[in-house]
C-alpha cells in the first residue's frame, strides 16, 4: 500500500474508533450508571478509562501507518483499537436495550458479539507481544 493511500485509510480508521466510543459513552450515560451485559457491572467511568487506553492504541496504530504503511505492527494497533470501540459500542447498545423485552434476540446477539470480541481483542493483543522483532515486520 502507498503512503498516499495508507495515510487516510489510517486515520479514518481511527475516526471510526472515535466515533464508536463516543456512541459508547454518550448511549452509556443516557442508560444507566452501570451495566451488566455478562453478569459483570461496568461502571461508566471505568469505560472511559478502557476507551482512553483504546485511543491510545488507534492512535498510535494511525501514526506509524501513516507514516510506514507497510509496517504491520501499526494496522494491529490499529485493529485492537478498533475491536475494543466496537465492544464498547455493543456493551453500550446492550445496556440500553436490555430494559425492552422486544428487542431481546438483538440484545442477546449483540452480547454475544461484545464477548466475541473481547477474545479477539486478547489474540491480538498476544500476536502483538509474541513479535520477535522490532522492525514491524510479522516473521
Amino acid at each position: 500500500m502507498s503512503p498516499r493511500t495508507a495515510a487516510p485509510l489510517a486515520w479514518s480508521l481511527c475516526g471510526v474508533y472515535v466515533s464508536l466510543l463516543g456512541f459508547g459513552l454518550v448511549v452509556g450515560l443516557e442508560a444507566t450508571p452501570t451495566f451488566s451485559p455478562v453478569g459483570l457491572d461496568v461502571p461508566v467511568w471505568s469505560m472511559a478509562l478502557l476507551g482512553l487506553a483504546f485511543l491510545a492504541f488507534s492512535v498510535m496504530g494511525a501514526l506509524v501507518a501513516a507514516r510506514h504503511p507497510g509496517n504491520a505492527v501499526s494496522w494491529l494497533l490499529l485493529a485492537i483499537g478498533l475491536s475494543g470501540g466496537l465492544t464498547l459500542a455493543l456493551i453500550a447498545y446492550v445496556a440500553t436495550a436490555l430494559p425492552r423485552p422486544a428487542s431481546s434476540q438483538a440484545t442477546r446477539l449483540a452480547c454475544s458479539a461484545a464477548v466475541a470480541r473481547w477474545i479477539a481483542i486478547s489474540r491480538e493483543v498476544r500476536t502483538l507481544a509474541a513479535l520477535p522483532n522490532h522492525s514491524g515486520q510479522l516473521t
